[in-house]
This record gives structure tokens, C-alpha cells and sequence, in this order.
């Protein structure tokens, strides 16, 4: 299954008519995530254009469902700091080896959450 059509199912929704949206919302999810340190590997998609780690799919899906617009501005802010907290999972467990320090990353992320 395509990520596009993972998202969807996360956030219920069947039609076509909001793809566009859903698809920048995944770009931007996927670009925030790499610019605050998780793994750019974590983040390739597969052959089938599906993410591999179902932990990425659901920091994806919670950064959709957060920035959709389609939730109140209390849930909104929780699935925000949902999907903040993924994502400092993610460095955590999956520390990036290349560029950056797991501590400076999860320094990078801890600022951006306001701590």
C-alpha cells in the first residue's frame, strides 16, 4: 500500500478529493522529521512506495492528522506534541550516525517543543 493511502486509512478518509493536501502534508512531515535528526534512511519509502518502519508511518500520520485542519485546536495540540514525542523516539532509538550527534539532535528537538 502506497504511504498516501496508509495516511488515509489513519485519518479515515476514503475520497480523492483532499489527496493533494494529504501529500504535502506527508512532504512536510518527512522534511521536518529529517530536519530535526531522525535517520533520513528511516524516512526512505519502499518498493511499493509504503514507509518500512511502522513507527515513521505513525509520526507521519499524527503530523497529518495534527496539521490537517480537521481537529479542534486542543487536539490539534496534543497530536502535535504526540508527534513531537515520536519523533524523539525516533532519535533516540535510531540515533543518526552520519552528521549529527544523537545529544545534538535531541537537543534540536527538545528546543523546537519550547523545553
Amino acid at each position: 500500500m502506497a504511504l498516501l493511502d496508509d495516511i488515509k486509512v489513519f485519518v479515515r478518509q476514503t475520497g480523492s478529493a483532499l489527496d493533494v493536501q494529504w501529500k504535502a502534508l506527508i512532504a512536510k512531515a518527512l522534511a521536518d522529521m529529517e530536519d530535526k535528526g531522525v535517520d533520513p534512511e528511516l524516512l526512505e519509502l519502499d518498493y511499493d512506495g509504503s514507509l518500512e518502519d511502522p513507527q515513521v508511518l505513525v509520526a507521519v500520520a499524527t503530523y497529518c492528522q495534527a496539521h490537517g485542519g480537521f481537529v479542534d485546536n486542543n487536539a490539534a495540540s496534543r497530536l502535535n506534541q504526540s508527534y513531537l514525542d515520536q519523533v524523539c523516539h525516533l532519535m533516540h532509538h535510531h540515533p543518526v550516525t552520519k552528521s549529527a550527534s544523537v545529544e545534538s539532535s535531541v537537543a534540536a528537538a527538545m528546543a523546537s517543543r519550547g523545553e
